[in-house]
């Protein structure tokens, strides 16, 4: 029943795309070449065209479409109620030339190229009743897809930053590596990651593309990423957990989408601890809410990268949460947009970043 509303939304979806452009398409011919209005075959292939481009999000001719329609059908509403105070004739051919969401597109595309390779600091602060012994610095990472879009020049100036952090327990929290990444590029960032600055370990978890399941000429082999991480001291939690002190236990699963254990089959440990759970992709929170768990950080969303992907991440809940800090019932969440992107090196749904998490004792 749910496949079925999805695909009846998603026509519907195609429907009123194809509809707007033959609309537009009507209203920018129109101050042109009015005869052209009469030949229907040639509207019908052109909105053909454009509703295509338009949905297909894994191009940037797509994602350049779909801003452009966005921002076309704000700009219709602000018109339609303005309409009657409107009588400059270049102003309304400017309106019907679509000239508007053609450069604010332009400008949202460039802003996005720039927001990208932007990587910002994302400081959270967090308290607990729990005894925790000391304040504990948390430096999250996830998604940098290197070799993708996320390169070596990025990847070197990011390291300074990182070790100013003086963070005590460094996550990775999947999909440091990509499709596209070499052997010699995926040796490369586990180096550098696995040299940063921290007091209690780094830890890792694998996302859906580390392994490179999506790829059937994969650049290096199961064996090699895990020799590549655990060589430079890199913790692999995959549906197993490790004390960070006396106080407090980080636990890592599994990717949702290769199968995994229930966290109490693996996790023993007493509930009087502060818990960390490393889940790549925010999903079964009421899991880790039963469990006990207080704190776990994701990644995976790239929180929505694309406007107005998060939209649709939320409207199918596709993700417990899209992005940001939430908390449910007893359960602090924390969702990271990503070091980088995937696919276009574009962004125009919250910055690239890395995330500073302070847990403290509550007074």
């Amino acid at each position: 029943m749910l496949y079925i509303l999805i695909l009846f939304l998603l026509f519907l979806l195609l429907f009123g795309i194809g509809f707007y452009y033959y609309r537009l398409i009507n209203r920018i011919i129109s101050v042109f070449n009015k005869d052209i209005l009469k030949k229907k075959r040639i509207l019908i292939l052109l909105v053909i065209i454009f509703t295509l481009l338009s949905i297909n999000l894994f191009s940037i001719i797509g994602v350049f479409f779909m801003h452009f329609i966005c921002i076309s059908l704000i700009i219709d509403l602000i018109y339609l109620i303005f309409k009657k105070f409107i009588k400059n004739k270049k102003i309304i051919n400017i309106y019907k030339l679509c000239l508007l969401p053609l450069m604010i597109s332009i400008i949202v595309l460039g802003y996005g190229f720039i927001n990208m390779i932007n990587i910002v600091e994302t400081k959270y602060t967090i308290y607990t009743d729990k005894e925790i012994g000391e304040d504990i610095r948390v430096l999250l990472l996830t998604d940098s897809h290197y070799g993708d879009i996320f390169k070596k020049s990025n990847l070197d100036k990011l390291k300074k930053r990182l070790d100013e952090v003086s963070a005590d327990v460094v996550i990775l929290g999947g999909d440091i590596v990509d499709e596209g990444t070499t052997k010699e590029e995926m040796e490369y960032i586990f180096k550098v990651f696995g040299s940063i600055k921290n007091k209690y370990g780094i830890y890792f978890v694998y996302g859906n593309h580390d392994e490179q399941q999506y790829n059937m000429n994969r650049k290096y082999s199961y064996d090699e990423l895990n020799e590549a991480i655990t060589t430079n001291n890199i913790y692999i939690l995959n549906d197993n957990y490790m004390p960070i002190n006396s106080n407090i236990v980080i636990a890592g699963r599994n990717d949702y989408s290769m199968g995994r254990k229930d966290i109490d089959t693996y996790l023993d440990v007493s509930k009087d601890n502060y818990l960390i759970m490393v889940d790549h992709q925010p999903v079964e929170y009421l899991e880790n809410i039963d469990f006990g768990i207080d704190l776990i950080v994701s990644g995976h969303t790239h929180g929505g990268q694309i406007f107005p992907i998060e939209m649709f991440i939320k409207l199918f809940h596709t993700a417990d949460l899209s992005y940001g800090y939430g908390r449910f019932d007893n359960m602090d969440v924390i969702v990271s947009s990503g070091v980088a992107g995937w696919g276009y090196p574009i962004r125009t749904s919250h910055n690239s970043e890395y995330v500073v998490i302070d847990i403290k004792k509550s007074n």
